[in-house]
Order: C-alpha cells, then sequence, then structure tokens
C-alpha cells in the first residue's frame, strides 16, 4: 500500500504543476478547479454469511488518494466534478478464516490443521487494490471556502491487486504466506458515494453495488467503506 500512495502522489502532483502556465494568476485560478482528497477508513462486508466471514473492523482499514477536476468551476451552490485514482482496502477475519479458491468457486471455511499438525491462525487477511473513476455532484450552502458540502456520487474502478495474507504458528513455529491465486473477484465494481464536507475535512461513506465475486463463483458478498477524509486544494 505505501508504494501506491507514492506513485499516487507523484502522479497527481506532476500532472498538477509539470506545465507551466502564462502567468502566477492563470496558474492560480487553474489550481482552484483541481483538489487531492484523501480518504482514511474502514471497510466491511455486506453479507448473511457472518458465521465464516466476520472481520475485525477495525482492523480493516482502507485508503483512497483521488485528484478530482471540476468541470464547472463558475458555478456557486451545485458544482460536477471528475477523478482518478487508487482505493486500497483490506479485509482481516476474526477466526482461522481460510479462503479457498476451488476449480469452479471460491469458499470461506475454517481451517485449523494440516495433516497432522495443529495451528493457530494469527492473523488472515484479504487485500483488494483498486483504480477508481469517480463522478460526484457537490452541492454547497454559500460559494465560499467554509461553505457547508454535501457530495453525492457514483464510482467505477478495476482490482488491479489482489492477495490473501496468512500469519499462521505450526506447532510452535511462526510461518508467513502471501498468496495472489486467482480467487474468482470479479474484478470490476461500481457503487455509489457520499461526503458531508465542512472546511475540508468530511466524512464519507461508499457502497459497493456490484458482487465481490463472479456471479455463482463464491458467496454473494459486497464492500462497504467509510470514514474521514481531508481535501487539499
Amino acid at each position: 500500500m505505501k508504494h501506491l500512495v507514492l506513485v499516487f502522489f507523484i502522479a497527481t502532483n506532476t500532472l498538477t504543476f509539470s506545465q507551466d502556465s502564462l502567468t502566477f494568476k492563470a496558474e492560480e485560478s487553474a489550481l482552484r478547479t483541481r483538489n487531492i482528497t484523501l480518504d482514511f477508513g474502514f471497510s466491511d462486508f455486506n453479507s448473511s454469511l457472518k458465521e465464516n466471514t466476520n472481520t475485525k473492523l477495525f482492523s480493516n482499514r482502507s485508503f483512497n488518494g483521488y485528484f478530482f477536476q471540476r468541470l464547472n468551476p463558475n458555478a456557486k451552490h451545485i458544482e460536477f466534478r471528475v477523478g482518478f485514482g487508487i482505493s486500497c482496502e483490506n479485509y482481516s477475519f476474526k477466526k482461522d478464516v481460510v479462503i479457498s479458491p476451488l476449480s469452479d468457486s471460491t469458499i470461506f471455511n475454517l481451517g485449523n490443521s494440516i495433516g497432522n499438525d495443529s495451528i493457530n491462525f494469527r492473523k488472515s487477511k484479504l487485500s483488494l487494490n483498486h483504480f477508481d473513476i469517480p463522478l460526484e455532484v457537490v452541492f454547497q450552502s454559500k460559494n465560499k471556502t467554509g461553505a457547508l458540502k454535501l457530495i453525492l456520487g457514483t464510482r467505477v474502478g478495476w482490482v488491479f491487486d489482489a492477495h490473501t495474507k496468512r500469519v499462521i504458528d505450526i506447532n510452535g513455529s511462526i510461518v508467513k504466506e502471501k498468496t495472489k491465486a486467482d480467487i474468482n473477484l470479479n474484478r470490476f465494481r461500481y457503487g455509489l458515494s457520499a461526503r458531508v464536507m465542512y472546511k475540508g475535512v468530511n466524512l464519507f461513506y461508499f457502497q459497493s453495488l456490484s458482487p465481490l465475486f463472479k456471479n455463482e463463483k463464491g458467496p454473494d458478498l459486497t464492500t462497504c467503506t467509510g470514514g474521514i477524509s481531508i481535501s487539499i486544494q
């Protein structure tokens, strides 16, 4: 995740500042139409299969980094903006959960033995990294920096990296496993987002409407994330 965040900052700063403006005034005006939004929150599953998909909420950390461009910079109360960026989500399981990709489906089950050896799962998680394109509508009470803003939007994305990670204790020996096997994920996702912003600090929520796994290739799960974010303009 650290490498992805670094790449995001380099890319956005390059796009924002790489071209020389004819005058300082023109450059300042252009920057006012753009901003970077950084989301820090938690992710979880929406599922009725709670027995094997219970997660540790405060270990399910997520990060989003988006570069936005205003489409109607002269608007006073309703603003449209489009962006791009990355979303990094972690799902850490409470129990000794194993995500097992079979030939035609993926299942969540409990694993506590390997042959005649007893094992203890110290950590088991799923990590998903997306490239996202958000589109948002901003409603603001007044055309000032300190305005209260309600932001509604939609987001489409593509999973460019996914892996499982386990830290297990096998008869007293610690083993770390990181696997990038195909677990029948639905690589394309879409959903709805909402933000409430005041002076650059806001609360956000995103609900995915697309299933986590391909049709009939895994449990019926969707994901959601929420937390706090800051905007840099």
